[in-house]
């Protein structure tokens, strides 16, 4: 049996994981202080514990009825019951000890007699913890059982009903695998149902190969991949297309490959208020548009230049949303992002939906799509035709749930 990560390890993992929580950062950024040897170790279990985060808390509190834990003794019980559940080549009492280590040299005595307590009793009875009974008739607790915040728990129920919920909220606690497209078979993988798509078999560092170097390869969800085949099997492959959210821009380079000519720019560019995060964007965009090779290269705009080359054969929003739909992928969106949000973003939506309808050309399509399963998040792309007067129609709808990469979309083609 392995043993566990060393101190050093759980407190880097510690500290990421209240940087993600605590100060709203996502994981990228939260582990970037970590040295690039624990890194590895850091990230699965900060990735696994905001993952399984909503369960762990309710199998911690059943055990903990009268003092519920808070604060660094939360976070350290929450990572200490993920490796229980999910990784068994690790002795348990391993786990146990690093934890209660920790704590203590944290917290004091009590305090990790208190979590010794708690995780030698869940580790007692660590297969019915594994698969836990779903809770029937209780939102809030179904909530914690499929470990996604309860206004979002509730929306997915609303949209798809409970037995599409319960699927998506199973497969969204696994680990997500890795998709490139490639113009060439890669090693290590094995191919997939799109044209160019492959799997990767194991896990290996795709940016520093020489066919990524060469713009022969780029990482994109397999969810991504197919809604940019069948928007080409609709919209064709030619012609002029404005990715409007383009960073960091794997959209633009699948358009690219399938032949169409790309202006790509982002929402923001070209605003002097660019925060840091808006200028790392665009230098991500970029870096794709630059080393990407297609028959037709990709040109990474400022959004004023890129708006006033329209009209435009078909103008692509991928627009901001709550992330619903890749909460396995990227898990820290499930408690980063509120409610209280969801509102804002809806005008974000409308008003991104119609910028763009006035940079279609007549006959020309308008693709609307986000990483979201919330039907709330698709209104703003189909009030273009519910509302009248815009001359739109809806030429295709797509939601996709792939490996739990979920996506929905909607064509619109202008009369």
């Amino acid at each position: 049996m392995a043993q566990g990560s060393g101190r050093d390890s759980r407190e880097h993992a510690l500290r990421a994981l209240t940087r993600v929580l605590s100060d709203g950062r996502f994981i990228d950024e939260a582990l970037a202080e970590v040295p690039a040897a624990q890194r590895p170790w850091v990230h699965e279990v900060v990735a696994g514990t905001l993952r399984w985060r909503g369960r762990l808390d309710w199998i911690i509190d059943q055990f903990a009825l009268k003092k519920r834990p808070t604060g660094a003794i939360r976070k350290v019980l929450d990572m200490g019951v993920y490796q229980l559940l999910n990784q068994q080549q690790v002795q348990p009492a391993w786990i146990v000890s690093e934890c209660v280590d920790l704590v203590r040299s944290r917290e004091g005595e009590a305090a990790s007699r208190f979590v010794n307590a708690i995780l030698r009793k869940i580790s007692g009875n660590l297969e019915a913890w594994r698969n836990p009974a779903f809770p029937a008739t209780d939102p809030e607790a179904q909530a914690r059982w499929a470990s996604i915040p309860s206004w979002i728990w509730k929306r997915i129920v609303r949209d798809h009903g409970l037995e599409w919920a319960r699927n998506f909220a199973e497969s969204s606690l696994e680990r997500p695998a890795t998709w490139v497209r490639a113009r060439a078979p890669v090693d290590r993988a094995e191919a997939g149902p799109m044209p160019g798509s492959y799997r990767l078999k194991e896990w290996w560092p795709v940016h520093q190969s020489e066919a990524y170097l060469n713009g022969e390869l780029f990482v994109q969800d397999l969810s991504s991949q197919q809604l940019i085949q069948e928007f080409c099997e609709t919209a064709g492959r030619h012609g002029r297309v404005l990715d409007l959210c383009a960073a960091p821009g794997g959209k633009s380079a699948g358009l690219a490959w399938n032949g169409w000519e790309v202006i790509a720019t982002d929402r923001a560019l070209g605003d002097e208020r660019d925060t840091l995060g808006v200028q790392r964007r665009f230098k991500l965009l970029k870096g794709t548009a630059d080393r990407i090779r297609a028959e037709h290269p990709i040109r990474a705009l400022a959004r004023d230049e890129a708006l006033a080359m329209g009209p435009y054969d078909a103008v692509w929003i991928d627009a901001p949303c709550t992330g619903s739909g890749v909460i396995r992928r990227h898990p820290e969106v499930r408690w980063v992002k509120g409610e209280r949000e969801l509102d804002s973003l809806l005008e974000l939506q409308r008003g991104l939906v119609q910028e763009a309808a006035q940079l279609v050309r007549p006959g020309g399509f308008l693709m609307y799509s986000v990483c979201s399963v919330l039907s709330d998040e698709l209104l703003a792309a189909r009030a273009l035709v519910t509302e009248g007067g815009a001359g739109f129609e809806v030429a295709r709808e797509w939601l996709l749930a792939d490996e739990a990469d979920g996506f929905s979309g909607v064509l619109l083609r202008r009369r």
